[in-house]
């Protein structure tokens, strides 16, 4: 028992990590298959129970390809192909990257194919020896074309990891990776070649408004990113959005027990449904569900949802009017009956809330307003209509 590490592919197909029993894949037909050393690769974690095989990682590539992590194990890194076959690897050495006591724990396949796998202390699963990013190259298989790099030093002034003990990881929809540790968050603008580039490095994200870094010195619990590519952040002290501004980045909402339902300000887990935008938020005490109204983006030019509509004005204020079926970036504009533009918006996700007010904050005359939607990405132009009532 004990699956602490899912990952589902593409099919459907999810890969259960477990602590002391290998990984178990289930299949969307509900049958299921074991793996320990018997029938992978994978090797024991325990010099004295042969049977005891802990993973910790596990993620899934596009071609359904499976990476795992196998904490204590002789060869710490492993790999399956869509075909079946296993491949295990060495620990790897690299610069001040010594093998022995370290453990392989948690695990991130990014958008490029390149492996993020966090790394312990094997003496003290509490201490972090910071993170190795692999390269596999053409053959997943051979390593022959592989490049590693180790980012084990604390850093400093902005740069860096804040802290080794690495919680959580994440890629965002620019691309971007995101690093949680004891000592605030992170992130890597990822080129791809992170792995061969030793100028590629972490920065702290920089407050917009405030010049001072977000969320430095709190330890982070948990990461998870929306369709609007806001940062979703677990700590201690409650549940965290942050944004991004022009010039940096700015905490959009900070939610605890005392201005939210969450049963425990410790969050330790967080996980987004990319086609609702609801924020699953998991603490020590219960799991609560932030339902925000971003949803994923379109996957094509549509006509737009709009609504409430009619939208009636309540005390003289517009209700929150909700724009839904748009492509991943789109330019917005509220266009009244005359034809003259009121607002313009610009919209991450697949959709978008406006508040009824034009572009110098005023509430809208009663009408009826046309929305287009012009895609950023050339996928076209999609219309909408709304009528605000006064």
């Amino acid at each position: 028992g004990d699956f602490g590490t899912v990952a589902v592919a593409d099919d459907g197909t999810a890969w259960l990590g477990s602590a002391g029993s290998g990984i178990v894949q289930v299949t969307p037909d509900g049958s299921f298959t074991r793996y320990t050393r018997q029938n992978s690769t994978l090797q024991p974690s325990s010099p004295t129970n042969p049977d005891f095989v802990v993973v910790r990682g596990l993620d899934v590539e596009e071609d359904g390809t499976l990476w795992a992590t196998n904490r204590g194990a002789a060869r710490p890194l492993h790999v399956r192909l869509p075909g079946g076959t296993w491949q295990g690897f060495a620990p790897f050495s690299t610069g001040l990257l010594q093998t022995a006591y370290t453990a392989y724990d948690r695990l991130l396949v990014d958008g490029f194919g390149t492996k993020w796998i966090v790394l312990l202390s094997e003496q003290n699963l509490r201490n972090g020896r910071g993170l190795i990013v692999y390269d596999s190259g053409r053959d997943p298989v051979s390593t022959a074309d592989d490049a590693v790099r180790f980012f084990g030093e604390a850093g400093g002034g902005g740069s860096g990891l804040p802290g080794l003990l690495i919680t959580s990881l994440v890629e965002d929809r620019d691309g971007r990776i995101w690093v949680g540790t004891d000592k605030g968050v992170a992130y890597l603008v990822n080129n791809g070649i992170a792995a061969r580039d030793p100028a590629s490095n972490f920065v702290w994200p920089v407050n917009a408004d405030e010049r001072a870094y977000v969320l430095h010195n709190i330890r982070i619990e948990a990461l998870a990113v929306d369709p609007a590519n806001n940062l979703w952040v677990g700590t201690e002290s409650g549940l965290w959005r942050v944004e991004e501004r022009e010039g940096g980045f700015a905490i959009g909402a900070h939610f605890t027990m005392e201005n939210a339902p969450l049963p425990s300000n410790k969050v330790i887990s967080l996980e987004v449904n990319g086609a609702t935008g609801e924020v699953y938020v998991g603490t020590d005490a219960g799991l609560v569900v932030y339902r925000g109204g971003v949803v994923a983006p379109a996957a094509r030019v549509r006509d737009l949802k709009v609504y409430p509509n009619p939208a009636r004005a309540a005390g003289g204020e517009v209700p929150r009017i909700t724009i839904e079926g748009l492509v991943e970036q789109t330019a917005l504009r509220i266009v009244s009956a005359e034809g003259s533009v009121v607002r313009e918006l610009s919209t991450r996700g697949g959709s978008v809330v406006w508040d009824g007010r034009d572009g110098s904050g005023q509430p809208v005359p009663s009408g009826i307003y046309l929305v287009v939607a012009v895609a950023a990405g050339g996928e076209g132009t999609a219309y909408g209509k709304v009528a605000v009532i006064r």
